[in-house]
Formats: C-alpha cells, sequence, structure tokens
C-alpha cells in the first residue's frame, strides 16, 4: 500500500564488551535508511526508530549489511533481526521482514 510508513528494526543483541559490533545498515531499492546502534547495555532485545519513508506502491528491495568484518567478527548473534514497516497514517503494523543473520546469508559488499 502506498503511504508514508514509520521504520523500525528489532532485534536480540548480547551482552559484554566482546559483543559490541551488533551493528548494520539498512537501505530500501539501495536508499540508506538507518543503522542499528547496539548501546550494549546487556543481554537484550533491542527496538530502534529508523524514520519515515515514503514506499510508492509495489515490490521494493530491502537489504540489510553488516558493518564489520565478517572474519573477524561474525554475526555476533543477532537473531532474529526484524525491520517493521508501519503505515504512518494508523501506525499498524502490515509487513515484517525477517532475516537470518549468519554467514551463510553474508552479502561481503
Amino acid at each position: 500500500m502506498e503511504g508514508k510508513y514509520e521504520i523500525s528494526v528489532f532485534y536480540r543483541a548480547d551482552s559484554g564488551t566482546s559483543q559490541i559490533h551488533e551493528e548494520f545498515k539498512v537501505l530500501i531499492d539501495g536508499n540508506y535508511i538507518g543503522q542499528t546502534t547496539d548501546p550494549n547495555q546487556g543481554d537484550d532485545w533491542e527496538e530502534e526508530y529508523l524514520g519515515e519513508y515514503q514506499l510508492e506502491e509495489g515490490e521494493h528491495l530491502v537489504k540489510v549489511l553488516h558493518l564489520w568484518n565478517w572474519q573477524e567478527w561474525g554475526p555476533q548473534s543477532v537473531i532474529p533481526l526484524e525491520i517493521r514497516f508501519s503505515l504512518k497514517k494508523d501506525c499498524q503494523p502490515i509487513l515484517t521482514i525477517r532475516k537470518r543473520v549468519d554467514k551463510s546469508s553474508a552479502d561481503p559488499g
């Protein structure tokens, strides 16, 4: 449905100073929307608001890129990572994308 959407990210963050690289860029149709920033305040669930984005009716490509080197840091157990789209006029979630972040689905570029 065409309209302005509020976009947020929901993910599980690990505790401890050794796992501070749970940061991802989010792109829609190649346009940078925002990124996660794990506050490293404990082993918990994080929800971050990425802002508003106008979407036209049709298909859209959502891409999530790990900000750190996969060989050095790995996926850091951010499972699941969900991107939530809520149509702004009534703010009801109409689409959730779940992506398992692991080396098999990694996009190094």
